[in-house]
């Protein structure tokens, strides 16, 4: 209903002005009609704008199956980043993938008294501010940061080529706890994002006797076996 509703949207906002027009025609002493009709008619447009939906057939088909996103990194030669999941929603500009299971690849922590870099990350240690930069394919979630006398909860995720700046916690050395996942939830721009579709999921025991062929080379193979040898007498 809402993609009819958004295919008509510019017939409603003619009806709207050809609807004021004739008001005001009807009703020429009323000055909101005269000399608000522009303002009458973007409240109008305004209005129907609130309903407005992206429905993809495509995309939804799949909301609450599980896919692919993949994220254009920061940076001109950077790969992109594939991050699975669920597809919860879309729009016109924004898609959610989320993950019922947020199981991390590898858990990172550091103490450090300079600037480093380890796999995934790089850690720039400046005299006011902390910068920690994702250089891997998986995202970078930093959940916190401190030192021996305390530690500040930051959770924050951050992919391919993008740093988190954070204020030194103090002079003495910067602790960090930090994980290396794929599985986020992400809401993020369209314009940034393709979604790519999962097969459905099979069991073991259909995959145990999978031949690898397709399935008309196997009907082919079924109805070309010799029929069993009658058992009973010939008529």
């Amino acid at each position: 209903m809402r993609n009819v509703f958004n295919t008509l949207k510019d017939a409603f906002n003619k009806a709207i002005g050809v609807i004021l027009g004739q008001l005001a025609k009807a009703n020429p002493s009323s000055r909101v009609l005269t000399t608000q009709r522009s303002g009458v008619e973007q409240i109008g447009q305004t209005m129907l704008g609130a309903a407005a939906n992206a429905y993809e057939p495509i995309l939804e088909r799949h909301i609450g199956k599980r896919v692919v996103l993949e994220l254009k990194a920061a940076g001109e030669n950077a790969s992109p980043i594939e991050l699975p999941g669920y597809l919860v929603e879309y729009s016109e500009k924004y898609v959610a993938v989320f993950n019922v299971e947020h199981e991390p690849l590898e858990d990172v922590r550091l103490e450090l008294t300079d600037s480093a870099e380890r796999e995934g990350v790089r850690v720039e240690l400046g005299p006011t501010h902390v910068m920690i930069t994702c250089t891997g394919n998986e995202a970078l979630v930093v959940n916190r940061y401190g030192t021996a006398a305390g530690m500040h909860d930051l959770e924050v995720a951050v992919t391919c080529g993008c740093t988190v700046r954070v204020p030194r916690p103090g002079a003495g050395p910067v602790h960090l706890h930090m994980q290396r996942t794929r599985r986020i939830d992400v809401v993020c721009p369209r314009s940034v994002a393709n979604i790519h579709f999962g097969g459905a999921e099979v069991s073991a025991d259909a995959r145990a006797g999978f031949q690898g062929i397709a399935p008309e080379q196997a009907a082919d193979e079924v109805t070309q076996q010799p029929a069993p040898p009658a058992t009973g007498p010939a008529t």
